[in-house]
């Protein structure tokens, strides 16, 4: 799994196989990423999946 669109605002990140996303300190408003996950798929072949996360900081 990587970031493969990093948020205008916060910071995006991977850990234990989780995307993570922290906000700008005193942000407060919508953001978004996207994060893949790359591998093989039941075949052999290759396969990617992205997925785009929109997120809303409220304090």
């Amino acid at each position: 799994m990587k970031i493969v669109q990093a948020p205008r605002i916060g910071r995006a990140g991977v850990q234990n196989l989780r995307a993570v996303y922290v906000a700008k300190a005193g942000y407060q408003g919508a953001d978004e990423f996207a994060y893949a996950l790359i591998g093989m798929n039941q075949y052999g072949g290759p396969m990617r999946v992205t997925i785009k996360r929109k997120v809303t900081v409220v304090s």
